[in-house]
């Protein structure tokens, strides 16, 4: 019988753990996996980092043997602009549980020449580089997206292109994960780039524009969707002193950094003035206008909001993240690979007269490998309305 999440969370539980890896090497027309890595892995030789950034999220390093030369960067081997899939998991029982960590693109490996130790490091940063002018992207000559286009019609285009000039230029064969809330949504002016422009920065402005999240996910696809809120989200994992998981952690109060009121202006294309500001009035937060006896505003300028609406919705974007940032927490663990980043873990810690306290992840550090613990940065999680 096939393992489960369940056999996967239940030996999360366990002081004796196999950690296992495994990397797919993908073909460019449809990532479908034609060769499998695992025994030619160093152990302990890399990482895997996570990043709740727009953009580029992953980025993964790690040494594979390469005595045999299997390896060495050539167009028969592994070459410009080369995918592929990581896997990691546990052996449990004498099974295999893998979880996918994303989809990566070769960025400059090194070969290793040492006596009778004959590596190759390989380096890896998820399929947004193919946009940003990482390792694609660029633009050959102007671009235009009109007006009043659909911005989910707008997306799917630069990934996948189907006008005559473009149709060699297919950046992503795979389908994107786009939220349905913004169907009805469309371009207020038209967005125009030029030659040496890249693609990814068209992505960035559409999603700065309605106040979205945009990355790369664990399976590859490119995800376009709203910023949730924090209390919907389930706790993926409960820390706390009295498990064996827990390593100790940092816990930082970033006083300086703490706003709690937000001001949007949107100076657009057409000559209006749009804003908006948002303040957190809710007692229940200790940063609060209230609570504290000052108003603190953070300024947003962007041209790209057009309309009262979508400059609130940008406020309560950004007092989201100035309202988190008060309690910064650098934990260490044991690895474990479920947890992502926008997700939600809880600390219990009496030094930090933390009491199941819940945590928004910012960043993963993951060892790949039998030894070595995780790093995850946290910040604190926004579960109740901050502005009233």
């Amino acid at each position: 019988m096939s393992l489960t999440i369940q056999d996967y969370l239940n030996n999360l539980e366990t002081s004796i753990r196999k950690p296992i890896a495994k990397i797919e090497l993908l073909r460019r027309e449809d990532e479908s996996p034609y060769a499998e890595i695992t025994g030619d892995l160093v152990n302990g030789s890399g990482n895997l980092n996570i990043n709740f950034t727009n953009g580029v999220r992953r980025s993964v390093d790690f040494t594979l043997i390469n005595t045999s030369g299997d390896y060495i960067p050539s167009s028969d081997t592994i070459w410009l602009r080369q995918k592929f899939k990581l896997y990691l998991g546990f052996e449990i029982n004498g099974e295999e549980y893998f979880i996918e960590q994303g989809v990566f693109v070769l960025d400059n490996p090194s070969g290793i020449s040492n006596f009778s130790e004959n590596t190759i490091h390989i380096k890896g940063v998820d399929k947004f580089s193919l946009l940003d002018g990482t390792l694609g992207g660029e633009m050959e000559s102007n671009y235009i997206i009109p007006l009043s286009t659909n911005v989910l019609d707008a997306i799917k285009l630069i990934l996948q292109p189907t006008t005559d000039a473009l149709k060699e230029v297919v950046y992503d064969p795979i389908l994107p994960v786009l939220d349905v809330y913004y169907t009805g949504y469309t371009t207020p002016y038209t967005i125009e780039k030029t030659a040496g422009d890249n693609m990814g920065e068209i992505i960035i402005e559409l999603a700065e524009m309605l106040s979205a999240n945009v990355y790369y996910n664990e399976h590859g696809q490119l995800v376009f969707e709203q910023d949730y809120r924090d209390n919907i989200k389930n706790s993926l994992y409960d820390f706390s002193t009295d498990n064996f998981n827990y390593g100790g952690s940092t816990l930082d109060y970033n006083l300086n950094k703490i706003f709690n009121a937000v001001l949007t202006v949107g100076d657009n294309v057409d000559g209006s003035i749009y804003t908006a500001l948002v303040e957190n009035t809710n007692l229940q937060s200790p940063t609060s206008i209230p609570n504290v006896g000052f108003k603190r505003v953070k300024v947003i300028n962007d041209n790209n909001i057009y309309s009262n609406a979508l400059a609130e919705v940008r406020s309560e974007y950004e007092l989201k993240r100035v309202t988190n940032v008060l309690n910064e927490i650098n934990i260490t663990a044991m690895p474990m690979y479920h947890l992502d980043v926008d997700k939600v873990i809880t600390l219990t810690d009496s030094a930090h007269d933390l009491d199941i306290y819940r945590f928004l992840i910012n960043s993963i550090s993951l060892p790949l490998g039998t030894s070595g613990q995780m790093t995850i940065n946290c910040a604190r999680s926004v579960d109740e309305d901050i502005n009233i």
